[in-house]
């Protein structure tokens, strides 16, 4: 009983202490609201080179708890070509968070953002430029705000990622996912999972996968000094057929694409899809019973 009766105020005393915590926080972030918004904002406007519109810009903790985030609402960013107005970021919401014990500091390292309900297309030309290098070369690193970004989450986005190089389309919407970022001397990593929803895949005027539910759980690589992307080992879910991915595709004209693929337990239909549509369309009389194993 007497164990009992420890534990108990053990954890009373452990709760008060987390609330007391809390507390201060949540007072210090409110208090401190006008100069954490003022000071985030202005360090990111320094870091872009491209106009941004905001509606209402707001601060939050129990939302993206225990991250404090600058929360920006109704935003649109333009993109980086010259003369163009069209947007690369339109979003319902942008939070971009860092951790609490930044306002004590007074030093404050954007590491993780949220997007939700968002439409964001990428573009690459067939010049090499692109719309989505916004930010300015010159160094932060005497700023009291750091953009780090190791983590982006989205809820309800659709991108479109078109490099007129290869004459590559993908257009996705993401109901739920996350991605992981890291980056070195110009290359760069990123790790994807979620849910999503593919509207096309088009690879030189074919189209791949259309209208299908995929769930991903994949890693791309970018190597700046072979310019070529590569897909570590992928797991990509069509309906209930797993299938490996792993491979590379270039960037430029005229480089080769070599990619890997394992299905399992899957059917005739599930592989079909995979095909181009106008080659789907011929085979779409075939049907299939049991589970299909293959490589390719």
């Amino acid at each position: 009983m007497k164990v009992f009766k420890t534990i108990l105020k053990i954890t009373a005393c452990l709760l008060g202490i987390a609330f007391l915590l809390v507390s201060i926080v949540t007072f210090a972030i409110y208090q401190y609201k006008d100069k954490l918004i003022q000071t985030v904002v202005s360090e990111l406007n320094k870091g872009l080179n491209t106009k941004v519109t905001v509606e209402k810009i707001d601060i939050t903790f129990w939302k993206t708890f225990p991250k404090v985030s600058i929360d920006f609402n109704r935003i649109k960013m333009r993109g980086s070509f010259l003369g163009d107005d069209s947007h690369l970021l339109l979003a319902e919401n942008l939070f971009l968070s860092f951790n609490a014990l930044d306002i004590y500091r007074e030093n404050y390292k954007i590491s993780e953002a949220t997007i939700e309900n968002a439409d964001i297309p990428l573009v690459i030309r067939k010049d090499g430029k692109n719309n989505f290098t916004i930010f300015n070369k010159t160094s932060t690193d005497t700023t009291s705000v750091a953009f780090k970004l190791d983590k982006v989450t989205f809820k309800n986005v659709n991108t479109i990622f078109e490099n007129q190089f290869n004459e590559q389309t993908y257009d996705l919407f993401c109901t739920n996912g996350e991605a992981n970022f890291a980056s070195k001397e110009g290359s760069w990593g990123v790790n994807i999972a979620g849910d999503f929803f593919v509207h096309k895949i088009s690879i030189e005027h074919h189209d791949y996968l259309a209208s299908r539910q995929l769930k991903l759980n994949t890693s791309l690589h970018y190597d700046k000094s072979k310019r070529y992307y590569i897909i570590k080992p992928s797991d990509v879910f069509i309906g209930s057929s797993l299938f490996n991915v792993e491979g590379q595709f270039g960037v430029l004209s005229g480089q080769d694409i070599l990619i890997a693929i394992k299905g399992k337990q899957t059917s005739i239909q599930t592989i079909m899809a995979l095909l181009p549509t106008d080659v789907n369309h011929k085979l779409g009389v075939y049907k299939s019973e049991g589970d299909v194993y293959f490589n390719g």
